[in-house]
């Protein structure tokens, strides 16, 4: 498992709770596949770590998504944003969630997506094993925010089809403006969309305590 320090800006007890979650998973799914009586004999024989699901760093999907993701902070979240607005419309940020709703346009030359996401913690794990998730998102986060996005003209089509409610998304951006509740990603430097069921939120629940939650942060 990849280990650190800490989890979404939380504190290291917080962050050894949820590798220990992960690793209780692990060995709940090698149970569900081989049964205990196997689970053991894989124990003794040293082979148990190639039932486990294997976990890893998220990998960005393409050049263009790994350029932005190294340039982006992943420890900034969106009540940051609304207990300082205007502070951190220059800062690039990284946030996960789950869509909420959407709309594709055709506009001049272009093709923009807007989406309206409900925020979700996401540790930055890819488990790769026998279960079809790869990602597991956390059921908490905070609260909503949008993103636009364009794309060339000619993959309207295409990407009307690829877009569903329930998605994932995985936005990098600028927190440039708070409306409500609503913080904006304006402008969008890179979107990935995720199918559904290509994660979880119903296996951990991880994330940053209240306490910790719309601080002041330098």
């Amino acid at each position: 498992m990849t280990a650190r320090a800490t989890l979404n800006g939380g504190s290291f007890c917080e962050s050894e709770r949820h590798m220990t979650r992960r690793r209780l998973l692990a060995v709940s799914l090698a149970v569900g596949c081989v049964g205990f009586a196997g689970l053991a004999f894989m124990a003794r024989s040293g082979c148990l770590s190639l039932l486990a699901p294997g976990s890893r760093p998220y990998h960005p999907v393409s050049e263009r998504e790994a350029a932005v993701f190294a340039r982006a902070t992943r420890e900034l979240h969106p009540d940051d944003v609304r207990g300082n607005p205007g502070r951190y419309g220059k800062t690039l940020v990284a946030w996960a969630g789950v869509l909420r709703s959407y709309e594709v346009s055709k506009e001049s030359d272009a093709t923009v997506l807007r989406f309206d996401i409900e925020h979700r913690y996401f540790d930055w794990i890819e488990d790769i094993g026998l279960q079809r998730a790869r990602y597991f998102l956390s059921p908490r986060g905070e609260g909503p925010f949008r993103a636009a996005w364009s794309m060339p003209i000619e993959a309207f089509e295409s990407v009307s089809k690829q877009v569903h409610h329930g998605d994932m998304l995985v936005v990098y951006g600028y927190p440039a403006e708070v409306q409500g509740q609503i913080v904006g990603i304006f402008p969008a430097e890179y979107v990935r969309l995720i199918p559904a069921e290509g994660y979880t939120d119903r296996k951990l629940n991880y994330g940053r305590p209240e306490a910790t939650r719309s601080r002041d942060l330098p």
